[in-house]
């Protein structure tokens, strides 16, 4: 899986961004509540995100865990994807200003 496909998502990215935050989370209801998104979206996109590496998962009863394999690289990662599309961003303004598509 293309961990940089996976950055341009906005839910996963969010999802990322909650987990750097929480060091650990206890249940999926609290990462779909932060990323607004239904709760078959963010257990495919926390499937997707482990399947890639970034991230492990435990069930424990009903319980999904999960938290970022890697905190230092996952931090370089999240500002990398951010620098990326804030100057995806810039581009599409300045071809507004310019009267280009």
């Amino acid at each position: 899986m293309n961990i940089f496909k996976l950055l341009s998502d906005d839910t996963k990215l969010r999802i990322l961004k909650f987990l750097l935050k929480e060091s650990c989370c206890e249940s999926i209801c609290r990462i779909r509540d932060f990323v607004k998104k239904d709760h078959s979206v963010v257990l495919k996109d926390i499937q997707k995100l482990e399947k890639a590496g970034l991230i492990w998962t435990n069930k424990e009863g009903k319980f999904l865990r999960c938290g970022i394999r890697n905190y230092a690289k996952m931090k370089k990662l999240i500002k990398l994807a951010e620098e990326v599309e804030n100057e995806g961003k810039e581009k599409r303004n300045l071809r507004k200003i310019n009267g280009k598509s």
